[in-house]
Formats: structure tokens, sequence, C-alpha cells
């Protein structure tokens, strides 16, 4: 057999080889992932129950919001919406890395469609920067040093599906959320 004929062959078993490697690598890295991930429910009873999540990279914990929080109650609540539900918010902690954050949302829903209810955010909050158009709502944002306060308004039947079930006449729906700590990166959407 001639040599040029057999480099090209060594030069494909040696690029096979390095991905076979690379491939094999990544497997083991994701399997230890998954073995190393734990999930508990976290609280006794079914209403005040959260989620723990502990990865090798730092832990999530996830419940209902069980205090006010002054940042966000300072952020008016748009007028004639109602929540939800009894506990219409949520708390998240992320411990991520060496970085911590926080985050708090509550859902409310209005009979009033979006354009109306984005409109009057404009106007009240005329310095809060409008972080994002999309047709079916807006986000609004007011971001100071380690806080970042934002209120979404959607209208579009993804949003709507589940109150719906309960709130046939509601027409939008508005969450107003705080972020803590800079864990949590430029969006509010998780």
């Amino acid at each position: 057999m001639p040599i040029s004929t057999s480099v090209p062959s060594i030069a494909a078993i040696l690029i096979f080889a390095f991905v076979a490697f690379s491939v094999l690598r990544s497997l083991v890295r994701g399997v230890s992932l998954i073995r190393n991930t734990k999930v508990r429910v976290t609280g006794e009873d079914l209403g005040n129950q959260g989620i723990h999540v502990r990865t090798p990279f730092g832990s999530l914990d996830i419940q209902k919001s069980q205090t006010h929080d002054p940042a966000l109650e300072g952020i008016p609540r748009y007028p004639g919406s109602m929540p939800t539900g009894d506990k219409p918010g949520y708390e998240m902690q992320l411990h991520f890395l060496g970085r911590d954050g926080q985050f708090i949302e509550e859902q409310y829903w209005t009979a009033d469609p979006a354009e109306i209810v984005i409109g009057y955010y404009e106007r009240e909050f005329p310095g809060w920067q409008k972080d994002r158009d999309v047709s079916v709502g807006a986000r609004l944002q007011k971001k100071d040093s380690d806080l970042v306060r934002t209120i979404e308004i959607r209208s579009d039947d993804f949003a709507l599906r589940e109150v719906i079930k309960n709130f046939p006449s509601a027409r939008s729906i508005i969450k107003y959320s705080v972020m803590r700590g800079r864990a949590f990166g430029k969006s509010a959407g998780i």
C-alpha cells in the first residue's frame, strides 16, 4: 500500500477518535450532572409546598410568596385588577456559582384590553424603560443598582388560558415582579 493513500486514513481515524472522545466526555459530564442533581418538595401542606433543586453549580428554591415585599408592594396595581388566586405570587431564591439572587412575582388580571393597561403604565411611569414590545403585550422596567422592578402586560391565549377558567371576563394578565442581586441578568423572564 502506498504511503499517500494511508495518510488520509490515519487523519480520518484521528479525527474520528477525537470526536468520539469529545462525545463520550460530554455524556459522562451530563450523567454526572444528572446524578448529582437533587429535587425535593418542601412544605407540609399542599398550599404551602415549594421546590428545592440542588446541583453541583448551586441551588434554586421556589415557593409561594409568604411575606409582602416592600419593593413589590411599591408598584401600583392597575385600577380594578384582581389577583389570580388566594396567594397570587411566588418567590424564587437562586444561589449559583457564588452569585445570589431573589425573584418575587405576583399575577393579576383585568377585563381591560392590554393596550389600555399598557397606556396607563406608560403615562404613570414615563421614566420606566419599555423593554420589549410584542403583539401580545409589553414589559416595562425600572432598574436600580441591585433591584429591577418589572410590569409585564400580556393578552395572548397562552397567558390567559388558565386564568380564564376561573375568571371568564379576563382580557389581560399583569405580572408585577422584583429581582434582587445580579444573578438574573437583564431580563425578568425565567
